[in-house]
């Protein structure tokens, strides 16, 4: 539904097969869940999917097309992983973006959801949190591109930078949380904290993304040159409603990477920077969930012991020195916005001001959360704790993308503050960032779905079609190339499919760097 609502691109399985693994699968899985769509029978599939097939009552296609997925207009594609409805947005170079790109992807699944509900005669609720309360978590999955060097020298054990990392993405949760009615995984008993994810993360460092989840992940799988590139994979964060919450959760994190990437600390040695290193990330991790003032002295460093809001502003007056002097050759608006709102917000808590009541998941939900409570008293002379059942639900319901979520109710009551606007989000329902490879992926889509035979992140299939001249190309996509600067004259005008081939050959013999 959500592909035929949107154009996307959906995969034949009985064409050849051009990716390489895919969710966690091998090429050679996914190969025989293809063959296994195409020809219908569940008894050529692995014993292990046979038997998923069978016990959930699907088809072999259906369960090809949730692997595989769809490849939206905007660059997103859309799946199934595990059990869950998996999101992923295109890339990005602006946070901005990734707000305008969430958004969209929300009113995508919520058209399909109520289409789905006519057929199935079903109310269905699409909840965007981290745990269902009942010891599952699911993650919110932020992934950005490094330099190999860097990104082999970030997780390297013992290395400075992911010292300095490490109190950078467990204390940013003060203005990223979603906030998370009482404890699971055997964590310590409270009745609200910061983070969804906290009490389902058991690990420094690791591969593991299900189970023993680790604040760095090991995964490496740069989705481009594995030469040049690293794609640094961070699972610790919390999904957010708030539009200002997820930019500031984005943008932040890649302020300071790009500036750990450009050696900071080397060239400034502050004297400051050992107060980053955190003797117990895990502990210090959950102990911040915990402490919704965000100011008491948890952080054991060289120096003693920090809160969690003096970590973030000493953060702060290394981006402010890094990105907003003089001499800074990064001039990109965004860049400033996001280090002065957040310096803002760490003023704003550091002084408990309510306005972040308007701002922050985490604090939105508890106002919500103490109102009920309040009211209920008022009127009934009724004492009701967060253990309520009714409250329960509102920490659910808050999450739900629908226009009777919670979170969304009370954003239309003009209590929210909130980043972009209505013509942004639906421009991105069908666009894709101008300034990434989304771009090339995304006109592709929306031009010539019909002679593509596969597409992914950094790999585009089809059809070179020139008179009587046929032949395959398997082009692949650099994170900075494909751009509409680099090659838009592909599309400009309308093309027969022909047409459009001849101008690729030409420019990509010409100028194969574009791509």
């Amino acid at each position: 539904m959500a592909a035929n609502n949107t154009g996307a691109f959906v995969r034949d399985p009985e064409k050849p097969w051009e990716r390489e693994g895919l969710n966690h699968f091998e090429t050679e899985e996914m190969k025989q869940i293809a063959k296994g769509a195409a020809s219908g029978n569940v008894h050529c599939l692995p014993e292990r999917i046979k038997n998923e097939i069978l016990r959930i009552g699907i088809s072999p296609e259906d369960f090809h097309l949730g692997q595989v997925g769809i490849n939206l207009p905007d660059g997103a594609r859309l799946y199934i992983d595990g059990s869950h409805i998996e999101a992923s947005t295109s890339e990005c170079r602006d946070p901005r973006q990734v707000v305008c790109l969430e958004k969209a992807m929300e009113r995508i699944i919520y058209e399909a959801a109520l289409q789905a509900q006519e057929i199935c005669g079903r109310q269905i609720f699409i909840f965007k949190n981290n745990t269902d309360g009942r010891g599952n978590s699911y993650g919110y999955h932020q992934n950005f591109a490094l330099l190999r060097n860097f990104f082999e020298e970030l997780l390297n054990e013992g290395s400075f930078w992911r010292q300095a990392w490490l109190s950078f993405i467990i204390s940013d949760q003060i203005y990223t949380g979603g906030g998370k009615v009482g404890s699971e995984k055997g964590g310590k008993e409270c009745d609200y904290q910061i983070s969804q994810r906290a009490d389902h993360i058991s690990a420094v460092c690791g591969h593991d993304t299900m189970d023993k989840r680790p604040l760095i992940n090991y995964r490496d799988e740069p989705l481009a040159d594995r030469d040049k590139w690293g794609r640094l994979h961070v699972i610790c964060g919390d999904s957010n409603m708030s539009e200002i919450a997820t930019c500031l959760k984005i943008g932040a994190k890649a302020l300071v990477l790009n500036m750990l990437q450009h050696q900071y600390f080397t060239r400034e040695k502050p004297d400051e920077y050992k107060n980053l290193f955190i003797s117990d990330p895990v502990g210090a991790f959950k102990a911040i969930s915990r402490d919704l003032t965000c100011q008491k002295p948890l952080l054991f460093t060289a120096n003693g012991k920090k809160s969690a809001l003096e970590i973030q502003k000493t953060w702060s007056a290394f981006l402010r020195n890094f990105y907003l002097h003089s001499f800074c050759r990064y001039r990109n608006r965004w860049i400033g916005e996001v280090v002065e709102k957040r310096e803002q917000i760490l003023k704003w808590t550091e002084k408990h001001d309510r306005i972040l009541d308007s701002i922050l998941d985490w604090r939105i939900k508890r106002r919500m959360i103490k109102t009920y409570i309040r009211t209920g008293f008022k009127k009934r002379g009724q004492k009701i704790t967060y253990q309520n059942e009714n409250v329960r639900t509102m920490d659910i319901s808050y999450h739900d993308i629908g226009p009777d979520g919670f979170f969304n109710r009370y954003n239309q009551l003009g209590n929210v503050e909130n980043l972009v606007g209505e013509s942004d989000i639906q421009n991105y329902m069908g666009n894709s960032p101008e300034n990434t490879r989304a771009w090339l992926r995304g006109q592709l889509i929306k031009h010539y779905p019909f002679y593509l035979t596969d597409i992914d992140w950094a790999m585009a299939s089809f059809p070179i079609i020139i008179g009587d001249f046929k032949d395959k190309i398997r082009l692949k996509m650099e994170p900075l190339g494909s751009t509409m600067d680099k090659v838009g004259d592909l599309f400009d005008g309308t093309k027969t499919f022909e047409q459009f081939c001849e101008q690729f050959v030409s420019l990509y013999l010409n100028r194969k760097e574009n791509f």
